[in-house]
């Protein structure tokens, strides 16, 4: 048996070392195009922080209460509804504004609302009972916390307490 070996010269010179690196080159740099579009531009300034007004509820502990969130760029006639519909429905839904900045998108991600201003109604459960979009008017808060009130007495009377 006669085993020749090429020289070593024209064994990293054939075409296939090439084009190995060649297929290698183009993974690297697609891995690393990919990997750039993934990350956060650290370059852009955080997003202002959300901005909300401080809230007693229920003397600040836990409440059995349903809870109204109100989303809204700063607006003093929205604010002006909320606080008189916090009155009105004192005892019966706990009812929050929740201003917004210029950019509201991480509020809209949060709430997952598409349009403000927004009233999102949770029950004692935190789960969504109802919610309104774009059109949040006195008329609207009233329906959502009567339409809630009507629910919990439907709760009530199915299952009484002893």
């Amino acid at each position: 048996m006669n085993f020749q070996r090429p020289e070593i010269k024209s064994r990293l010179l054939s075409p296939r070392i090439f084009i190995y690196v060649a297929i290698l080159l183009i993974a690297a740099w697609w891995i690393n195009r990919f990997t750039r579009l993934g990350q956060n531009d650290s370059s852009q300034p955080p997003a202002p922080p959300v901005n909300a007004e401080p809230v007693i509820v229920s003397g600040g502990e836990r409440s059995d209460l349903p809870l109204m969130v109100v989303i809204s760029l700063p607006d003093e006639e929205v604010r002006g509804m909320v606080a008189e519909a916090q009155r009105r429905h004192e005892g019966v839904c706990n009812i929050v504004l929740v201003t917004t900045g210029i950019d509201a998108s991480d509020v809209k991600r949060t709430f997952q609302v598409e349009r403000l201003p927004a009233a999102v109604l949770f029950d004692q459960d935190n789960q969504e009972l109802a919610r309104v979009e774009a059109e949040v008017t006195a008329e609207a808060i009233d329906s959502l916390v009567a339409e809630c009130d009507k629910k919990e007495r439907q709760a009530e009377t199915a299952s009484p307490k002893e």
